[in-house]
């Protein structure tokens, strides 16, 4: 299968929608996937949830047209993924503590547990495009 990166904004808004499809109109499966992937990301993207601010890690996020099954099947990693997200944002992906506070808060608002640090004892960091 072909790993295409995200070219542009709309690319990155295109997955945060999939995953928010799958948050609240998925299966279970689908469901336990993404918030499986929220739990374990290191590199998010903030976005606005209506009130609330969401996160979706740059590994499921920076690859075009992105779904459960693809991202499954294909070992995508953020490595690749957050150069290109850099790219289209003009920025790197930065610790905030603020961002950090509101992560947790998502996590607990979807009845994700938490870790004290994402994927490999690695602070989270965030892009925020809101």
């Amino acid at each position: 299968m072909s790993s295409i990166l995200v070219k542009n904004l709309d690319d990155i808004k295109k997955n945060i929608s999939t995953i928010e499809n799958y948050l609240r109109y998925g299966t279970e499966e689908d469901k336990k996937y993404s918030m499986n992937l929220i739990k374990r990301g290191v590199c998010f993207i903030a976005y606005k949830v209506g009130d609330e601010i969401g996160f979706i890690p740059s590994r499921f996020v920076g690859y075009e047209n992105n779904d459960r099954h693809k991202h499954e099947v294909d070992n995508r990693h953020g490595k690749v993924s957050n150069k290109a997200i850099k790219d289209i944002l003009g920025c790197d992906c930065r610790f905030d503590e603020d961002l950090e506070a509101a992560y947790k808060k998502y996590c607990d608002s979807l009845s994700i547990d938490w870790n004290a640090k994402g994927s490999f004892g690695r602070r989270r960091k965030y892009w925020k495009i809101f």
